[in-house]
């Protein structure tokens, strides 16, 4: 099976201010009522915008102002941060599962959250040949990712942290291998109030920056998924050019919707050894030789 998977090199400086969020919640889940445009999905229809004034965060917002209706939040803080956002059961293992962090929430508050969403995508939502190919965005799936270590991105990066891992695949728990996949990925964060769901998602030839009328979002890569319940999986670079900050939109092709889960994992630089320590061990390589004495031959 082959698997499409293109990334887009920077060209030239990146100008303007580099954005100074902080970190927040490892995992949380805005459920305040976006669905994918398909019933039985998160809830079957389209709600209020996905800001934090406009959302209903299941551990706590996270100071996104943008108008493209975010569903969830990754925070990645180390070098041994690795986050698998997914559906999930209110007694799974995972605490970035939605189901999971629903029933925490609903343990400890009133009123209590919804308990029947899930992380699920259009079948229609990245091609649709009924429009020339193209996506639809009301049947995407929008989440954040922020990459902060002590507070900054540089800190990721002097933890040795290159670059991260996106792995996205079919979830199985919805009833076996039934997805094919596409995903985008975008530095920065929507920082305007234009962007409009309900419009065509542009994805051919290849996706666009600042898709559905959003601001700030600049392309970086994506991939798709040349085959049902193919797994798709790339690296990135980490750097400095978005303050840390990046948008996954996520979408299927074939007609079929279904459940997703996204894994995002810190790729690490090992640390390289000093010279001086190089030359300190040839040194003491050199002592030992110099130390060392032939035994004397016994006399006969």
């Amino acid at each position: 099976m082959k698997t499409t998977v293109t990334v887009l090199a920077l060209i030239g400086a990146v100008g303007g201010a580099v954005s100074t969020t902080s970190a927040h919640a490892h995992a949380t889940f805005n459920i305040a009522g976006y669905g994918d445009g398909a019933a039985g999905s998160i809830n079957g229809n389209d709600g209020t915008p996905g800001t934090d004034a406009g959302g209903v965060w299941t551990n706590g917002g996270v100071g996104y102002t943008g108008a493209l209706p975010v569903m969830w939040y990754a925070g990645m803080h180390s070098a041994t941060s690795t986050r698998t956002i997914e559906t999930g059961t209110p007694t799974s293992a995972n605490g970035n599962s939605l189901q999971r962090q629903i029933a925490d929430f609903n343990a400890s508050n009133d009123s209590d959250l919804p308990t029947d969403r899930m992380l699920r995508v259009g079948g229609s939502s990245w091609s649709d040949p009924a429009n020339g190919g193209q996506g639809w965005g009301h049947g995407l799936d929008f989440g954040l990712i922020h990459w902060s270590c002590g507070g900054s991105v540089q800190g990721c990066l002097d933890a040795g942290i290159s670059g991260f891992k996106l792995t996205l695949a079919d979830d199985l728990a919805d009833g076996g291998a039934n997805l094919k996949l596409g995903y985008a990925l975008y530095g920065g964060w929507d920082r305007g109030s234009e962007a409009f769901r309900h419009d065509t998602f542009v994805t051919s030839p290849v996706p666009v920056s600042n898709p559905l009328g959003s601001n700030d979002l600049t392309l970086i890569g994506w991939g798709v998924a040349s085959a049902v319940g193919e797994t798709l999986s790339q690296t990135f670079d980490l750097n400095t050019h978005h303050g840390g900050e990046y948008t996954v939109i996520i979408g299927a092709l074939g007609g079929v919707d279904g459940n997703y889960q996204l894994t995002i994992e810190p790729v690490v630089q090992p640390v390289p050894i000093p010279a001086a320590v190089w030359l300190f061990g040839s040194a003491l390589v050199g002592v030992v030789t110099i130390g060392w004495r032939a035994p004397r031959p016994t006399a006969t």
